[in-house]
């Protein structure tokens, strides 16, 4: 399988040959809406034919991500994805807000990244149960 690109108005989602999504943000000005979160985890199980696979986010070039985009997020992360690594710095940790509590109520694994070479490897793990 070669890597397939899917780009939406807020992410783009590469569907990488290990079997990993990555997820970076595009048009890092605009607010996020729910809808905007629907619509780009709705272009990712489309491009993956509703396979969940293990991915990762990177949301540190976003300015504003409001409560409701939060929310519809952390209700569809378990329907699109086995495991999430979400990379983050230290601004990107301040602006997380709330986010960290509501993930552990994710049935999901969820870590938050520095180095995306070690969030890949940590991803790595939950791949072949991705094919199974």
């Amino acid at each position: 399988m070669s890597e397939i690109q899917v780009t939406t108005d807020t992410v783009t989602y590469t569907l990488r040959d290990d079997g990993i999504v990555v997820g970076r943000a595009v048009n890092p000005d605009r607010v996020r809406t729910p809808q905007d979160v629907a619509s780009s985890l709705d272009r990712l199980d489309e491009a993956t034919g509703g396979v969940r696979m293990p991915g990762l986010w990177d949301p540190r070039s976003l300015h504003h991500f409001p409560a409701p985009a939060w929310r519809t997020l952390i209700s569809r992360l378990e329907l699109s994805l086995l495991a999430l690594a979400i990379m983050t710095d230290e601004q990107m940790e301040s602006a997380l807000g709330g986010f960290p509590q509501a993930i552990d109520s994710l049935l999901i694994p969820v870590r938050l990244f520095r180095s995306e070479s070690e969030a890949i490897e940590w991803l790595a793990q939950f791949v072949e149960s991705s094919t199974d």
